[in-house]
């Protein structure tokens, strides 16, 4: 009597992480659940289905998109906007996760890449209702720094190593260069423990590297020991040779190395001068950072909410998901955890 919830539960295998929450599952799967039983007469819970009866109705659900949308948007169902994008998250999981949904009902993938694209219209318009109306937390909200703010911080950094070819200072050009974000999408404190290694060098399973290729004066950043390594694995991050940053590192790079310095990040204070930075210590060098060139003490956690909460309004959920890839979180930690900043909202002093 049970075998639908099992079928069930093996297509939305397709649909939803591995590493998701149970609670989070458990969410999930009741929202696909009502978007479903919105648009078939054979209901999930009434009706034992199989799973080729399933993955029809899923189908003729994804086909149904509008009535999925005046479902959401008629005022006597009094949905509100995050609960509409959950619903709207769900279903473009269907459209995108679960192999072959198109073949179901006939449907030409020319048809289900427009369902799609309208879909991701409304779900834009949503992302900027939520972000007009987003309250703002107070504590936030005092350590909010616009990209402007970032970008003068940036330059003037950059002037006072040109002028003095101080090494501290070069390297924090290049941290809040990281942070901000340009050229990488913030990650957590794991530049702290990136070793230098040379492209032709074998590498090890529980180091974060900063690769180079001194032939061609490339660099990029290996993360593969973090805290979500098991969700995430390793990812690789190109710096693009052409770059600011990338030229700025290869200077700090030639330091270290002539220095026979193993890591990117040190310590740069009186005490342990010269010494590897942990993430702790990561933490304590950005907020004195912050401290220094904004008046503010932020830590790296915020500067990612920062750097979230001030990317364009009109980027496409597969966009969206594709930064948070890079930024190692889900985009369902992307959307309802970092996004705490309304950078429209911010009250003038």
């Amino acid at each position: 009597m049970d075998d639908y919830k099992t079928n069930l539960d093996t297509i939305l295998k397709n649909v939803l992480s591995e590493n998701i929450k149970v609670s989070s599952y458990k969410n999930y799967r009741l929202i696909i659940i009502k978007l479903y039983n919105l648009v078939n007469t054979k209901k999930i819970f009434h009706t034992d289905l199989s799973e080729i009866e399933l993955l029809k109705g899923f189908s003729k659900t994804v086909l149904n998109y509008e009535l999925i949308i005046n479902f959401l948007e008629n005022t006597e169902n009094q949905i509100k906007d995050n609960t509409k994008k959950n619903y709207i998250n769900a279903l473009l999981n269907i459209i995108t996760k679960i192999p072959n949904i198109n073949k179901y009902n006939k449907l030409s993938l020319k048809k289900l890449k427009n369902i799609k694209e309208n879909i991701d219209k409304y779900w834009i318009q949503l992302r900027h209702n939520i972000n007009e109306n987003k309250s703002i937390n107070i504590i936030e909200e005092q350590k909010f720094i616009s990209n402007e703010e970032f970008d003068l911080a940036i330059l003037k950094c950059r002037k006072e190593f040109d002028k003095s070819q101080n090494i501290d200072l070069l390297q924090d050009f290049i941290v809040l260069m990281l942070y901000r974000g340009k050229y990488i999408p913030p990650i957590r404190n794991n530049y702290a423990t990136l070793k230098i290694i040379d492209n032709t060098e074998s590498l090890e399973d529980n180091f974060n590297y900063i690769i180079r290729n001194k032939e061609n004066g490339k660099n990029e950043i290996l993360i593969q020991d973090d805290k979500v390594a098991k969700c995430y694995g390793s990812q690789k991050y190109q710096i693009t040779k052409t770059s600011i940053l990338n030229k700025y590192l290869n200077i700090l790079l030639d330091n270290r190395e002539a220095n026979e310095k193993l890591y990117l990040l040190e310590i740069t204070g009186r005490n342990k001068k010269g010494q590897e930075l942990s993430s702790n210590g990561l933490t304590y060098y950005l907020q004195n950072l912050c401290l220094k060139h904004f008046d503010k003490k932020i830590s790296s956690s915020e500067l990612r909410k920062i750097f979230i909460s001030q990317l364009p309004t009109n980027l496409t959920n597969n966009k969206l998901g594709k930064i948070a890839s890079k930024m190692r979180h889900s985009l369902e930690t992307q959307q309802f955890t970092y996004k705490k900043i309304n950078p429209n909202k911010i009250i003038e002093k």
